[in-house]
């Protein structure tokens, strides 16, 4: 895994952080999808954990812009696809689809509208990592998740942020 200084960012990426390397000692994630990738820091530790394929999107010009940069700097560029997107809205993410990891370090309302699209681009054996969830919102989120089939399987605190490991409660 890259070395990432987590001093300076914010507490949901610095558990974001925490919870792909608890992953990493889980799963297998050839294929990965990072909706809201901002600069770029959990799409290369991503690659850089799996060294498979990931899929960085973002809506803003200049989040793409530092997540070349930083992807650039870190070797990893050839492995992370940038693209610009708001949400699933981009066809190349529904192109290489499914994902055997979804990170969605996002507000909690995001969180809500993107649902029914991480079930859909999720692989059947894959994870789904979300995080940006405040203390308020977090049951309404788990619900909400659990609803759509999602069981927790790990969850991360740095208060008053929550982050969450899932996956889908029918995998077989």
């Amino acid at each position: 895994m890259l070395s990432v200084e987590t001093s300076g960012l914010h507490p949901t990426t610095a558990s974001c952080l925490e919870a792909l390397s608890w992953l990493s000692e889980r799963a297998s994630c050839e294929k990965t999808l990072e909706i809201g990738c901002g600069n770029g820091v959990l799409s290369a530790v991503a690659a850089a954990i799996w060294q498979g394929q990931v899929v960085a999107a973002d809506i803003a010009e200049k989040a793409l812009e530092d997540s070349r940069n930083h992807l650039e700097a870190q070797g990893l560029l050839t492995q992370v696809t940038l693209l610009r997107s708001d949400g699933f809205s981009n066809p190349k993410i529904h192109q290489q689809a499914p994902y055997d990891l979804i990170i969605g370090n996002l507000l909690a309302e995001l969180q809500v509208r993107f649902a029914p699209h991480y079930r859909h681009h999720l692989s059947p054996d894959g994870h789904l990592l979300i995080s940006g969830i405040l203390e308020w919102k977090k049951e309404e989120i788990i619900m909400l998740y659990k609803e759509l089939g999602f069981s927790i399987v790990h969850q991360l605190t740095a208060s008053p942020w929550h982050t969450l490991i899932l996956r889908h409660a029918t995998v077989t």
